[in-house]
């Protein structure tokens, strides 16, 4: 088995163009395997569509309402590969990712982490638009990120990337080390509260760098990401930054061990000054940005300070899931 393809949706009805881009005649040639972990709470849904694509070994696994990072790990548990490739549902792959990855992985024994461009496939031409105004310049001089929406281009290859530029929706890594690194930290869940996201793969980037294991980000392992119009909006934007707010204070009480005291001063501070002048400048996003990051920074660094099952949780050594009662539904179409 060359590869395993770990592809975690809550809407499976939706994947399917996703599958398609990799289930093509060309990538036949290739012995790989595709894990789709549903973590709907629809236990009605159902997956007949994935009939049409039998002549490749695809397993399907309808789990518990667990999150994104769970649903990750349930697919590393059942995974075959010495290699594995996170994808997103929302993802279409280019046509030179699967050869890319996998002869990458072959021919480069060093590497033990591949990511590529993720370009945006929006419904309207305004939308591209407002993507632009969110593009921010990368530590390399060259070409673009948006971390609001996942989205990066690079414009060549790097060779011992800053493994943070590797990002979760097109994200491939040798299964030993994705051990060693201590897999993935939680993320967002559908039900549960704020106070138990995390710092997903960024999480596992920062271990990973610690280590010194190499990252590869290559053009040709392409993807592009399908934003939908609800993304496009100053409401999705300010969910983003609460959202990114509990993830730095996660990844930095993890970092300290406890909160920081000094450094939730010191947020405490900007952030009543930055308050002071929101109304006059609330819907710059720079600035709603800041004032929302740091609302919720502070907000989740005072919940752990007064709660110690809260600190010990964040501080696990790592958060793999048992598998034992997880699994509501398993079909393999063809092992």
């Amino acid at each position: 088995m060359e590869l395993s393809i770990i592809i975690p949706t809550i809407r499976i009805a939706k994947v399917g163009a996703c599958i398609r881009s990799i289930c093509t005649k060309d990538n036949r040639r290739f012995n790989f395997e595709i894990l789709i972990i549903n973590n709907s709470q629809n236990l009605n849904e159902t997956f007949d569509f994935l009939d049409e694509f039998k002549d490749f070994k695809i397993k399907y696994y309808h789990v518990k309402n667990q999150g994104l990072t769970e649903a990750r790990h349930i697919g590393y548990i059942y995974s075959k590969s010495k290699i594995l490739s996170f994808v997103d549902d929302d993802i279409i792959v280019s046509n030179t990712w699967l050869e890319t990855i996998i002869n990458t992985f072959k021919e480069k024994k060093e590497v033990s982490l591949i990511g590529g461009p993720s370009l945006p496939i929006t419904n309207y031409p305004n939308d591209i638009l407002f993507l632009d105004l969110l593009k921010k310049k990368t530590i390399y001089n060259c070409g673009y990120i948006n971390v609001w929406h996942s989205l990066i281009d690079l414009k060549k290859d790097f060779y011992n990337v800053n493994p943070h530029y590797i990002f979760g929706q097109n994200f491939s890594v040798r299964k030993d080390v994705f051990r060693e690194c201590n897999y993935f930290n939680p993320d967002r869940y559908q039900d549960k509260n704020f106070e138990l996201y995390g710092d997903g793969e960024f999480g596992f980037t920062q271990v990973f760098k610690k280590k010194n294991f190499l990252a590869y980000y290559i053009q040709k392992a392409l993807v592009y990401h399908t934003i939908d119009s609800s993304r496009i909006s100053k409401e999705y934007l300010i969910e983003r930054s609460k959202i990114e707010g509990i993830v730095i204070s996660f990844s930095n009480i993890r970092k300290y061990k406890q909160v920081n005291l000094l450094m939730l001063y010191l947020y405490t501070l900007i952030f009543n000054i930055i308050k002071i002048f929101y109304k006059y400048y609330e819907n710059k996003i720079k600035y709603f940005n800041k004032f929302y990051f740091l609302k919720y920074y502070i907000w989740h660094q005072k919940k752990v300070s007064k709660d110690i099952n809260l600190l010990a949780w964040i501080n696990k050594k790592n958060f793999m899931i048992e598998e034992k009662d997880i699994i509501i539904n398993k079909k393999i179409f063809r092992g």
